[in-house]
């Protein structure tokens, strides 16, 4: 996921802050909407931010994306979410066979990586339609890059957008498929989880 292998993350004293692994998912559970749960290899971790892709191998698959559920200190759910406009049926779910979603998990904070990176994650509350500040723990030397994902959610389709990034500060705003809008369909305030990456080394 993003520029880390599969395993365990260890900052520069070789304590875990974070890990990278993938799921599989097959057919029957994409079926039933059934909400998956994935153990964390590094244990217990205490403000885990996690980030989720699906890593597609059939064509169908690139109308959905890893919704979160929720996040724990062990553990996360999550379920496969496809667009309202561009919904899976049945029969396509039921065709998909060895889907796999990617995950990364950061603990929140600033760490400096075993290989010298620099790595942040932060939590922001109550994120909506308005873009909001978010302030990095501490700068980056140049402007990182920057992933963001709704940690905990069971209504429609949202995603989290992302701008003005800088070495210490991006936005983030929700925002769902333009049908929901128009209808006057509402977003919750949601929990945002942002992790910033640079190679710099520190």
């Amino acid at each position: 996921y993003m520029v880390f292998k599969e395993g365990l993350i260890r900052d520069r004293d070789m304590q875990i802050i974070g890990e990278v692994g993938t799921v599989l998912i097959d057919n029957m559970k994409l079926s039933a909407n059934y909400v998956l749960e994935k153990n964390l290899l590094g244990g217990s971790y205490k403000d885990p931010v996690v980030l989720m892709n699906l890593s597609t191998k059939q064509n169908p698959f690139y109308r959905a994306f890893a919704k979160l559920k929720k996040v724990y200190s062990t553990r996360f759910n999550f379920e496969v979410q496809d667009w309202q406009y561009k919904a899976l049926t049945n029969t396509e779910k039921m065709g998909m066979k060895d889907e796999r979603a990617s995950y990364l998990i950061v603990e929140a904070g600033a760490h400096v990586l075993s290989t010298g990176e620099f790595l942040q994650a932060t939590v922001v509350p109550d994120v909506n339609r308005e873009f909001v500040a978010v302030d990095f723990p501490i700068a980056h030397e140049t402007a990182p890059l920057v992933f963001a994902q709704v940690q905990n959610r069971n209504d429609a389709q949202v995603i989290v957008r992302t701008k003005d990034v800088a070495v210490n500060t991006c936005s983030v705003q929700l925002q769902t498929e333009e049908y929901l809008t128009d209808i006057g369909n509402e977003i919750s305030n949601h929990t945002v989880g942002v992790i910033s990456y640079s190679p710099n080394i520190v």
